[in-house]
């Protein structure tokens, strides 16, 4: 039901191994694990591209220690995973998942400084017959088009401050036009009358922000933690029709096409002749750019408290449908506790795995028949402090 994969690593037989193995293995291995695109933007300054393994079900999270605010007294392990699982319809036979996720790391090196890594996380939710090609497709291309754009725009750029923020909001909303324009332009991709959500999320804990682009009704969601309490914020909303100022933009659009089927029906949806849509902003759906639906997505800032346990997680509606943002945080907020007595693979993952399951067994209800249950789909960053000497792994 799930893709899974591993990372292993590479160990000497005791009664030997063929140096042709060994060098296949290790070649293996440097493909999958330590091969990284670098790139010079100036004279003292590197950019470090890490892809990691893109699957239709699990990706591998990373474990990391990195510096805290205090570094005397505290380490900040990150955590990063992500989590899929396919819906079902009782009046659709052999429905597929039409959701998709990736994450990544992008390096950033300063000579004599300590390395910069920006996290970056993308949930993808497909509609139409097709969505899941179109998701599938931008599922690959958009963690490559994301790091040539922040190549581009950090360039001569310091490495914090709003001059750095500018260029990575700048970074995003260029990607989404980029990707629009190579899916319309690919004439193996539907984007005419398929589409998809897309949330993009770039995470800085070094300078404390997340920097969230948006299109649809997927969301992301912060969580720090505080003493007693956890304070919770919603890093996007959903564009969708029930929004005055999405309404607004969309009857603009439509008081010109009015007369070729452009409408919003009762419940919120977006029309254009037989083609229709329950949001107002969205990749691919080329056929209702005359309703007033755009790729541009909606970006957003919002600051971090790098001395607090954190967490940022995107999900699709096939979450927060049926479970509150609290109610989806509390699954991962014991993420940290036992890291150190489970593998670096797959903390994050399973934390992910348990969300969507319970998405899933919410949607069911407790029902005993067959129910309609959406694609279940999430990635997520998490920080984690704790006691002790700072160290950097």
């Amino acid at each position: 039901m799930f893709a899974y994969v591993e990372k292993k690593m590479i160990r000497k037989r005791k009664n030997g191994t063929s140096i042709v193995a060994v060098l296949l293995l290790l070649t293996i291995f440097s493909i999958q694990e330590t091969v990284m695109a670098s790139f010079v933007m100036n004279k003292n300054t590197k950019v470090f591209f890490r892809p990691s393994s893109f699957t239709h079900g699990l990706s591998r999270g990373k474990n990391r220690k990195l510096y805290s605010a205090s570094p005397s007294s505290t380490t900040a392990t990150i955590l990063v995973g992500g989590a899929s699982v396919a819906g079902q319809d009782p009046d659709r036979a052999g429905k597929v998942n039409q959701d998709r996720y990736f994450h990544f790391e992008y390096y950033i090196e300063e000579e004599g400084e300590d390395q910069q890594i920006l996290h970056v996380l993308g949930v993808m939710d497909g509609h139409g017959r097709q969505g899941h090609l179109l998701t599938e497709f931008l599922k690959d291309q958009m963690p490559k088009v994301i790091q040539e754009e922040l190549r581009n725009q950090l360039l001569d750029v310091p490495k914090s401050g709003r001059h750095f923020e500018s260029a990575i909001e700048h970074a995003l909303s260029t990607s989404f036009s980029e990707v629009q324009a190579l899916a319309e332009r690919t004439a193996d991709v539907p984007a005419f009358r398929s589409g998809s959500t897309c949330v993009v999320c770039i995470v800085d804990d070094k300078n404390g922000f997340v920097i969230s682009a948006n299109v649809g009704d997927s969301m992301a969601i912060l969580g720090q933690w505080l003493t007693e309490s956890i304070e919770v914020t919603k890093l996007t909303i959903p564009t969708v029709a029930s929004r005055n100022d999405e309404r607004n933009r969309v009857n603009e659009v439509m008081s010109i096409n009015k007369d070729n089927g452009a409408r919003i029906d009762s419940m919120g949806n977006l029309w254009f002749g037989p083609v229709g849509v329950a949001m107002t902003r969205a990749l691919g759906d080329s056929a209702l750019r005359k309703a007033g639906l755009i790729s541009n997505p909606e970006i957003s800032l919002h600051r971090t408290d790098a001395s607090q346990n954190a967490a940022v997680l995107l999900g699709t509606d096939g979450i927060f449908d049926v479970m509150s943002a609290e109610l989806a945080l509390d699954y991962i907020k014991n993420l940290g506790e036992n890291h150190r007595d489970e593998t670096v693979d797959n903390i994050a993952d399973s934390a992910a795995l348990q969300l969507v399951l319970k998405s899933r067994e919410l949607w069911q209800n407790g029902l005993p028949i067959e129910v309609k249950i959406d694609d279940s789909t999430c990635v997520l960053f998490s920080r984690f402090m704790t006691p002790g000497e700072c160290i950097r792994a």
